[in-house]
């Protein structure tokens, strides 16, 4: 049996919850999808995949990876966040946003109680710089940046040099550090979902030194 929901809704469920847990010989977390939001235009951030995935455009919104392919590990897709929840929800957003959602799909199952100890890391498949400036780039090398960001090219399409200029180039940009942001929010966003579908929650054992520091 597989349950598939928003963790805020969770808790409307609690007594279906507590059914399953009690009867059930074990949990297991499978995927989920994991969002960044980034307070700036989308026309700011720039994304790119560093394991060759094609960054498709479609509406407006970045897609890294084909449609067959949305629950797969390191699914992701760029969106300007404000702009849906104005158009969608009819909510006034103050200030721009973006938001990154990157699917988390382990190679292997995570006993759910267990899930707190394993926060994703996402640097590994993306490269994401906010462009607060971009008027130290030559032309050259501006034009590629804003054609990898619009999805006109991708960074594989060029040669090893002009990666390596322009990436060293962005590196005096606004580093999005979707590894570190994940370690610091992971306990906080799974601690409420484990505890209502498991019923516990195991924590990481910390290792003592000789002293018991």
């Amino acid at each position: 049996m597989r349950i598939e929901t928003h963790p805020d809704y969770l808790p409307e469920f609690k007594h279906l919850l507590d059914t399953l847990y009690q009867n059930a010989s074990s949990i297991w977390f499978v995927r989920c999808d994991v969002a960044f939001d980034i307070p700036s235009p989308i026309t700011n951030v720039f994304t790119s995949s560093k394991t060759g995935r094609r960054m498709n455009l479609y509406e407006g919104t970045r897609y890294f990876g084909r449609k067959s392919q949305r629950q797969q590990a390191g699914y992701c897709r760029v969106y300007d966040k404000r702009k849906e929840q104005e158009e969608r929800k009819g909510k006034k957003t103050v200030g721009e946003l973006t938001r990154v959602e990157i699917v988390y799909r382990p190679a292997e199952k995570i006993p759910m109680e267990s899930l707190i100890q394993y926060p994703p890391q996402f640097n590994n498949l993306y490269f994401c710089q906010v462009l607060n400036d971009l008027t130290p780039l030559k032309p050259e090398k501006r034009a590629i940046a804003l054609a990898v960001q619009n999805g006109l090219m991708t960074m594989d399409e060029f040669t090893p040099h002009h990666k390596r200029t322009i990436m060293q180039l962005l590196a005096d940009q606004e580093t999005v550090d979707f590894d570190e942001i994940a370690y610091e929010q992971w306990e906080e966003n799974v601690l409420v979902p484990c505890a209502l579908i498991c019923g516990k929650v195991k924590r990481a054992i910390p290792v003592m030194n000789e002293f018991g520091v």
